[in-house]
Parts: structure tokens; C-alpha cells; sequence
């Protein structure tokens, strides 16, 4: 049978590798219990989820010529056509042929529906580009005195049948035909009065 004695004196000179022991094994428990618990799965999110989230809604203005003036809530892929539907339809006055009814909308778009008389009263405070001077061309968007001349010079030429006509002329690229196409008119003799 073990002296008491030497039980201490055995228990004290062994301690310290009890402790030793005991945070050995603590750390190991901590560390293997983290590898077998398992992270979360990712969530998948299905296509038709996202596509409903993606798909927003913009508002659009319109005016004029239609039954229902008004802002309208319409999807994002919309046409001008759809926000028309949406208002009640063109009115019987409204210059049909004036509006580009497969333009995409955009949030925050304003349309705005001519009616055929503010068309005609548009179409005669257009500058014919065959008989402007250059004080009348300069007042239109987007060309200057040297654009203005070099018209005048074109049409020492010959005369403009048709808007296109301007690329031939340095300095008129295809958006600023664009921007200053319903603003101008041409007119000739030959072959009657053309409205650009």
C-alpha cells in the first residue's frame, strides 16, 4: 500500500503535466469539433426569382393627342406603342404618322402626341434650307455661320431634293441630320414642296 506521503509528493511533482495534459486535450476536442461542424449551404436562387427582381417598373408621361393623358406604370421593355394602349388609345385629331410607336420608353419619359393641327402650324415655322439666308440658317440648332456658308455654297451648286443632301456637305454627320431634321423644309420647283 502507497505512503500518503508519497502520494503527495508524487501528485506534486506531476502536476504541472496534468495541466499540460488537460489544455492538450481541450484544444484538441476544440479543434476537431470545428471541423465536423459543417458551414451553411448556400441559398440558390432560382431564375425566375431573379428575373422577377430585375424586372422593374418605370414611369412614363403622356400627352396630347390621347384619350387618358397621364403617368402610366409600364415594364421596363415597353414601347411607346404600349404606353399609347395604356392612355385610351390615339384621339381622332392625332398625327399618327408623327410618332415612332416602336421606341422603347425609359423611366421618366415624356410623350407627347401631336395633333394634326399643331403639326401643319409646326410645319410653317420650319427654315427651308433652299431659300434661307444665312442669318435664318444660323438660327437652327447645331449650325453655325461656317455650316451656314457652306450650305449657301452648296446650293450655288445645286439645290438640296431631300435632307440626306446635307452629308455631302463637310461638317454634317448623321446625328446632326437627325437633330435638325424637324426643324428644316425643302422645297424645289422641279419637284414640288417636300417637307423634311
Amino acid at each position: 500500500m502507497l505512503n500518503k506521503d508519497v502520494i503527495i509528493k508524487w501528485a506534486s511533482t506531476y502536476k504541472y503535466i496534468y495541466i499540460v495534459f488537460f489544455i492538450v486535450v481541450s484544444i484538441s476536442i476544440g479543434i476537431g469539433s470545428a471541423f465536423f461542424i459543417q458551414a451553411p449551404k448556400p441559398t440558390l436562387i432560382s431564375q425566375e426569382t431573379t428575373d422577377i427582381q430585375t424586372e422593374k417598373k418605370i414611369y412614363v408621361d403622356i400627352k396630347g393627342a390621347v384619350n387618358h393623358e397621364g403617368i402610366y406604370e409600364m415594364a421596363k421593355d415597353s414601347r411607346v406603342k404600349d404606353v399609347v394602349e395604356q392612355a385610351g388609345g390615339f384621339t381622332d385629331n392625332a398625327d399618327r404618322k408623327a410618332v415612332n410607336l416602336a421606341q422603347l420608353v425609359y423611366d421618366e419619359m415624356m410623350i407627347i402626341i401631336p395633333n394634326i393641327d399643331e403639326q401643319n402650324d409646326l410645319q410653317s415655322t420650319k427654315i427651308n434650307l433652299n431659300t434661307a439666308t444665312k442669318s435664318q440658317l444660323m438660327t437652327i440648332a447645331g449650325i453655325g455661320e461656317k455650316k451656314a456658308d457652306a450650305i449657301l455654297e452648296y446650293r450655288k451648286q445645286k439645290r438640296l431634293t431631300k435632307i440626306e443632301d446635307l452629308k455631302q456637305i463637310k461638317g454634317f454627320s448623321d446625328s446632326l441630320i437627325e437633330k435638325i431634321k424637324p426643324l428644316v423644309s425643302l422645297s424645289c420647283k422641279e419637284n414640288g414642296y417636300f417637307l423634311v
